[in-house]
């Protein structure tokens, strides 16, 4: 799921894996994915806004990115 904003900017891809064998997909879970994604992308616009967050999507003043 590609984490894209208005300027057709991209802050990244998210990878979501779900077991089917355990329960099935259905609306509500869409539904909560779609938001995690909407609130994904307003946090890192505000770290942007910020100044705390560079081009390649790493945080400036705070913990890096796990390896």
């Amino acid at each position: 799921m590609q984490l894209f904003v208005k300027e057709s900017k991209n802050y990244g891809t998210l990878l979501l894996l779900k077991d089917l064998e355990r329960s099935a997909m259905d609306n509500f879970t869409l539904k909560r994915i779609e938001s995690m994604r909407r609130s994904m992308i307003g946090a890192f616009e505000r770290l942007e806004k910020a100044g705390k967050l560079r081009d390649n999507g790493e945080q400036i003043n705070g913990s890096s990115r796990p390896n």
